[in-house]
């Protein structure tokens, strides 16, 4: 007696839908996890950038405003020296200056840990805007860079650049 059945096949359908439905949810759980990984590395990349800048704002601001910097020299800040240059004039002119006696550019590097560089570009005006002195701090912080060199920001993917400005009047 040959048994013929039309029912054959069902086990092994089952089983493939299944084996694709788990392996479906694997991928999206993956995906989840990978968008919440470059998320949070994100805001830990900015949260450096933005610690750079104001600590580069810390450590220049006062000095600039007490002490104006001497047209050339050092300054000590975060147990470092820093060397700067004063320029005169500023090029170009902050839109709505009429004059700008003095500027600087200041390189400040940072250790975030034991790997992790970051740096700070730091940028000082001082000059008149509509006939009364006014002084700008900006200070650029980054997460990536290697300040000692002079290489604010390195050429990254994950650089993130964060930016403070203080404007006295």
């Amino acid at each position: 007696m040959i048994y013929s059945s039309t029912h054959r096949g069902y086990t092994l359908l089952f089983a493939t839908l299944t084996a694709a439905v788990v392996l479906n949810i694997a991928i999206f759980i993956s995906s989840v996890s990978r968008k919440q990984y470059i998320l949070s590395s994100t805001a830990r990349d900015s949260l450096f950038a933005v610690y750079n800048a104001d600590s580069a704002m810390d450590c220049v601001a006062p000095r600039w405003l007490e002490d104006g910097f001497p047209s050339s020299g050092t300054f000590i800040c975060n147990g470092m020296s820093y060397s700067y240059t004063i320029a005169t004039p500023v090029s170009p002119l902050p839109v709505g200056w009429t004059a700008a006696s003095r500027s600087a550019d200041i390189v400040i590097p940072f250790a975030l840990g034991i790997e992790e560089k970051g740096c700070a570009k730091v940028t000082l005006i001082q000059g008149t805007k509509g006939g009364e002195p006014i002084s700008v701090v900006e200070a650029l912080g980054y997460n990536l860079g290697n300040g000692t060199a002079g290489q604010c920001p390195k050429i990254s993917p994950r650089t993130v650049e964060r930016a403070l400005r203080v404007t006295y009047r």
